[in-house]
């Protein structure tokens, strides 16, 4: 087993988000990723921790006992935990503090020229190597087109921002927004610079509906690449119809549909829930024998114990909320 918390080398860098609650699909998203990657090219995993439980922490390492792989893990602690806590209180949505982690790869993950983030809702079906390789093209980031088009993001972000915002990013109608499960950042262009005005754009503006994605594609507006869609291929592409939908031919959309590279389990219900007919939930069951949770089952009392923390996260922060309004 590989485990460090020193600089990395230059292998591939593959960065999660996570906090206690979501440990399980973060080790069945590691699994896949570790046993689809290349003969002889081993990858650092990169864990933005936010409490996550010692017992949880010890069963994901377990994932690399023989490998040639390492495992970082970057607590998220003191002054940038408060950050994620306020960053979680304030906004009216519900998305918890590590969701907001990612913000703080420049901070937390020094030295490393750039990184592949990705969701734990996601299991990788192919080798990292040639997304890893994509060039950035001038690009701050790489990253696929967000389904259905018919959304109209952009729309909804021109309604909400201030006129000066809208002229500052450049934000036009019709432009593109891209879906934030699966990034490729060019860490030369994710300075700490480019992290402060994130913040402050979640800071501003409270009501954004997905607000670390929104704030993501608001910053980086002038600066994304948009990369094969089989890179994130997202749950709504089967309710789709090609040529309304979505911008790509018949043939790239049925490559979309049968031979993705990353497949992201977003909506719900989750592989992990009860309910899910997900068509590739086999694919996410396969990973799962390959992770510490092996021995694991769906079922109600799992899906039940699986609430409590997540009622804690909400009461916590309405009482954030009360204490911020009242003291």
């Amino acid at each position: 087993m590989s485990i460090s918390t020193q600089q990395p080398d230059k292998r591939i860098n593959v960065v999660y988000a996570c906090d206690n609650i979501q440990a399980l699909p973060l080790g069945v998203s590691i699994a896949s990723a570790l046993e689809n990657r290349a003969e002889g090219n081993p990858i650092n995993i990169h864990v933005l921790s936010y409490r996550i439980s010692r017992s949880n922490r010890k069963s994901i390492a377990s994932q690399f006992d023989g490998r040639d792989d390492t495992l970082f893990w970057h607590e998220i602690t003191g002054e940038n935990r408060k950050l994620l806590e306020d960053l979680f209180t304030s906004s009216n949505r519900p998305y918890p503090p590590a969701a907001y982690a990612r913000l703080l790869i420049s901070d937390v993950i020094p030295n490393i020229d750039r990184a592949i983030y990705l969701d734990t809702d996601i299991i990788v079906a192919t080798d990292l190597s040639p997304l890893w390789n994509t060039s950035f093209d001038g690009a701050g980031l790489l990253a696929i087109q967000d389904l259905p088009i018919s959304n109209d993001h952009i729309k909804r972000l021109r309604a909400l921002l201030s006129p000066e915002d809208i002229s500052r990013y450049g934000i036009e109608a019709g432009d593109s927004y891209f879906q934030s499960g699966v990034l490729v950042f060019d860490m030369k262009e994710f300075t700490k610079t480019r992290a402060s005005e994130l913040i402050e754009c979640l800071r501003n503006y409270p009501d954004l509906t997905f607000p670390d994605n929104d704030a993501l594609n608001i910053v980086f507006h002038d600066s994304f690449k948009l990369v094969d869609p089989r890179w994130n291929q997202m749950a709504s592409v089967f309710k789709l119809d090609a040529a309304r939908d979505t911008p790509y031919s018949a043939e790239v959309f049925e490559a979309l549909l049968q031979d993705p590279y990353i497949i992201h389990y977003s909506g719900r219900p989750k592989p992990w829930e009860d309910g899910c007919t997900h068509p590739y939930l086999d694919r996410w069951v396969e990973a799962l024998t390959h992770s510490a949770w092996n021995s694991w089952k769906p079922s109600r009392l799992n899906r039940a114990i699986d609430r409590i923390p997540r009622i804690q996260r909400v009461l916590a922060k309405r009482f954030r909320r009360f204490v911020s309004q009242h003291v």
